[in-house]
């Protein structure tokens, strides 16, 4: 699943996503929790754990925010998450 959004570092994968309402973030969320690695949510300077409610709710949510998530493990979250990734916004 790669496309114009998503990006590959040395270390990260990262991609655009968008989270419309809280039914979408408590989703989202329920997804990260069931991991042991790192899912992080950036939106300008400012980064969250993926994986906390109230962290996503403090974002901008009016504009997609990028979620980076450490290389091993990117492929697999990316998939489950894929309904969230934004193509070209």
């Amino acid at each position: 699943m790669e496309n114009n959004t998503i990006k590959t570092s040395n270390d990260k994968k990262t991609a655009m996503i968008r989270l419309k309402g809280l039914e979408q973030i408590r989703e989202f969320a329920a997804a990260a929790v069931e991991h042991d690695y790192v899912i992080i949510l950036q939106s300008g300077n400012y980064s969250v754990n993926g994986k906390s409610v109230m962290g996503i709710l403090s974002l901008d949510l009016s504009a997609p925010v990028v979620l980076a998530v450490d290389r091993p493990y990117a492929d697999e979250f990316f998939e489950e998450v894929s309904k969230f990734i934004v193509d070209g916004e």
